[in-house]
């Protein structure tokens, strides 16, 4: 596994205390059904906060099958999952407020993507593009009509219940 840490130092934050979160970057052996972590710990002891998949963290990865995101994480990056042909199921936690353009585009066996946050404001450009027009996104009934809206425009062109 590898991960990018963002240590923000009291001397050069706007706040004094010290933002110990971290993007996953992937990894390239993951297979089958991958549960990222909330944590993660350095060979030192030091624990982080996973707070974003990074940009093409798993692009390309022809293994993986299903995806399910800790509460923890907020953002998903540009092309995260892009071209992921094996991927069926992806499960997006309470907290995420940003999908990035392509982050799902060529996923051509997705099926099911379940986007548990009420939170969600941006959707990029091409999301969804090439996802198949028989996959489902389940959202919480009180976004649907602002989900809707955000998913036809990233172009998801499947049913959205």
């Amino acid at each position: 596994m590898t991960i990018a840490v963002n240590i923000c130092l009291a001397a050069r934050c706007p706040s004094p205390s010290i933002d110990k979160t971290v993007a996953y970057v992937g990894d390239s052996s993951s297979k089958g059904n991958v549960k990222i972590a909330s944590t993660v710990t350095t060979d030192s002891g030091e624990t982080y906060t996973v707070t974003s998949i990074a940009s093409n963290a798993f692009a390309g990865n022809k293994k993986i099958t299903s995806v399910t995101l800790p509460s923890t994480v907020t953002t998903i990056g540009s092309g995260a999952f892009k071209n992921c042909t094996k991927l069926k199921k992806v499960t997006l936690s309470k907290k995420v407020t940003t999908i990035g353009k392509n982050a799902f585009s060529g996923d051509k066996n997705l099926k099911t993507i379940t986007i548990k946050s009420t939170k969600l404001k941006s959707v990029g450009k091409n999301a969804f593009k090439n996802v198949p027009k028989t996959a489902v996104i389940k959202v919480p009934k009180k976004q649907k009509a602002a989900y809707t809206k955000l998913l036809r425009k990233a172009g998801f062109k499947g049913k959205i219940k």
